[in-house]
């Protein structure tokens, strides 16, 4: 499991949207798709070829930009592979969730232009703290596929707890429920 931390640092912008993902995705059904035991096991191999090459790329050498470029091409690839493995019904749901997350998203980049400078700094401290504490779990060869992603998620829930903190009462009224 690769989760990205700190992509949006760069822009100057605090990262609300990983902070906000557990109030943006509640507790799902374990196959809210419905997939067949043979879709699953499809999309798991394309999942797990997915995250090789990405972290391929992640891990060479070249510019953020071409590296950005590469993974966004890859994520389209091994998406639209996937995809095509899902029953139309099963496509709609997804496209369905698509456009949920994506009004989502927008009210978190609502909110984020009404960050105080003060706020932007605090949590792009929070953000670095925490992309830190990130490549320390992907870089631990000691750590299993598995405990690795316990530890994602607990940073997550972390980075979310201490970005909250630094919101006002309004701001985070604004955030998706």
């Amino acid at each position: 499991m690769k989760i990205r931390f700190g992509t949006m640092a760069a822009t100057g912008i605090a990262v609300l949207a990983l902070a906000t993902a557990a109030l943006a995705f509640p507790a799902q059904p374990a196959n809210p798709l419905g997939l067949t035991p043979a879709q699953k096991e499809k999309i798991t191999a394309i999942n797990k070829k997915a995250r090789a090459e990405v972290a391929a790329v992640q891990m060479g050498t070249g510019k953020r930009e071409e590296k950005t470029a590469k993974i966004a091409q890859l994520t389209r690839k091994y998406d639209d592979d996937a995809m095509a493995v899902l029953t139309p019904t099963q496509r709609a749901k997804v496209q369905a969730r698509r456009q949920a997350r994506l009004k989502q998203i927008q009210q978190i980049l609502a909110v984020q232009k009404t960050l105080t400078p003060q706020q932007k700094a605090k949590a792009q401290a929070i953000n670095a703290r925490i992309g830190a504490k990130a490549r320390k779990i992907q870089s631990d060869p000691k750590l299993s596929d598995a405990q690795k992603r316990a530890q994602y998620m607990a940073l997550q829930k972390e980075q979310q707890a201490a970005e909250l903190a630094i919101l006002t009462n309004k701001q985070r009224a604004a955030l998706p429920k």
